[in-house]
């Protein structure tokens, strides 16, 4: 039997106008949040004992963590149809940070977010922008779970490199784990001519990347290692008499960055009819450049290396694909 539970106390006071500028009214939040998590995972006999055939022994775990937070967000008009200016029909600029500990490793960070709207003419067509900084405490499974048993890719250099695409592997949590951190961005429009009620229009640029990932080497780096002699700590080759490969053990660790561009399309047409509204609807994102080139995710198996969008299945390579287009076309009356 496992269970995990999360219980949060949250709190915030906003207003829309904390006091007047000439465009307008500043809105302004504050808030925090505790919260409090457990984990327990309590196998049964046979899996403590490993005795289910294709999986190791699973151990009984548990773990848990306290942390709180603080919040406080802006929003300021800088210009408004009551105060406009050639070019500057509405101009409002948005404001974040948040702080956030976590009590059981004595981690924290504070992180910004600030965005722009922008309507030069009029609310026919507005620009917007965002840019912020992220912050990810890992989980409690990746702290403190039972390991966690999978396949993957391997070649094996001391049998010349012999390919296996279902190597066994067993992923151990990790208590050492440090957070993640990230930066985002998002760039774009929304057009809606008064020309043509109903049609709305945006294009929206977008970039993600982390660094400090947390995942698991893929089964090559770790082979490479065993040859060359400097396995990591938690690292391990298990063989047979013969020198095949049994089982590779290595624990979730703290891997590389991983960069994610793309571009958001979408088009609404809504019109009303004598019975009913008709809406069509189609949005599609082009993901243009996906990279992770230091491992494989946490608990997953699929192996990184330059630039993934598009990526189809090689059984020498990978597991994993990224589509380039991706989209939704729907109509409704």
């Amino acid at each position: 039997l496992d269970s995990s539970k999360l219980w949060t106390i949250d709190g915030s006071i906003y207003t829309t106008s904390l006091f007047e500028l000439p465009a307008g009214g500043i809105g302004m939040a504050i808030g925090g949040q505790f919260r409090r998590e457990t984990l327990k995972e309590n196998p049964d006999s046979l899996n403590v004992a490993g005795d289910i055939a294709g999986n190791s022994p699973v151990p009984t775990a548990s773990g848990g963590r306290k942390s709180f937070a603080f919040y406080i967000e802006a929003n300021i008009p800088v210009f408004s149809p009551k105060m406009a200016i050639t070019g500057f029909h509405s101009l409002e600029i948005t404001a974040a940070g948040r702080y956030e500990q976590f009590r059981n490793n004595d981690t924290d960070d504070a992180v910004p977010k600030v965005g722009v709207r922008w309507q030069p003419f009029d609310e026919q067509l507005t620009l917007r922008a965002t840019w912020g900084e992220g912050f990810r405490e890992p989980t409690l499974e990746e702290l403190f779970a039972a390991p966690i048993s999978g396949l993957k890719l391997s070649h094996d250099p001391q049998n010349g490199g012999a390919f296996e695409p279902e190597t066994n592997f067993l992923v151990l949590s990790n208590k050492n784990l440090n957070p993640e951190d990230s930066e985002t961005y998002s760039a774009g429009f929304v057009y809606t001519p008064k020309y043509v009620p109903g049609l709305t229009c945006s294009v929206d640029a977008w970039g993600v990347r982390r660094q400090g990932v947390i995942g698991s080497p893929p089964a090559d780096e770790i082979l490479a290692r065993e040859q060359a002699g400097n396995l990591l700590p938690g690292e391990m080759v298990e063989r047979d008499a013969s020198g095949g490969i049994t089982r590779i053990i290595a624990p979730a660790m703290n891997l590389g960055f991983q960069e994610a561009n793309g571009v958001d399309f979408s088009l609404q047409y809504q019109r009303p009819l004598p019975l009913g509204v008709f809406t069509f609807l189609t949005a599609w994102t082009w993901l243009y450049h996906f990279e992770f080139p230091e491992g494989e995710t946490a608990f997953g198996f699929g192996l990184g290396g330059g630039n993934l969008a598009g990526f189809t299945t090689d059984p020498g390579l990978s597991n994993e694909g990224w589509y380039k287009w991706r989209g939704t076309t729907t109509f409704d009356w």
